[in-house]
């Protein structure tokens, strides 16, 4: 016997195999791979429902995280550029290509964002 718990949407938000306050019993077959992805899965009248449109968009989410974090570390790792010219110790057009590169990349941070 398990016990699922479950957000206000009904997605499965936990399993324990003892009773807790709030759980709900469940006497059913465990799908394969249940364990691994039961955020995807919402208990409807007793039985498990998978949801491949919540894992998609989680899917998508975390890919678009790990992009935006991607191009933050690639500004980060030429900040330098910006404070060499600030001080004068270099000029715009000596890093004319690598700042163009930089506003890509802050382009593509805030597309990402805005979708």
């Amino acid at each position: 016997m398990i016990y699922l718990e479950t957000g206000e949407s009904g997605y499965i938000t936990g399993i324990c195999s003892v009773e807790i306050a709030g759980s709900t019993e469940f006497a059913g077959e465990l799908p394969d791979g249940f364990e691994a992805g039961f955020p995807y899965y919402r208990l409807m009248e007793g039985k498990l429902v998978y949801d491949g449109e919540k894992q998609a968009e989680t899917e998508k989410k975390r890919k678009r995280t790990e992009r935006i974090a991607e191009l933050k570390g690639l500004l980060a790792a030429t900040d330098y550029i910006a404070a060499k010219i600030s001080e004068g110790a270099a000029t715009r057009e000596e890093y004319a290509e690598k700042l163009a590169e930089r506003q890509n990349w802050r382009d593509e941070i805030n597309a990402i964002d805005e979708a």
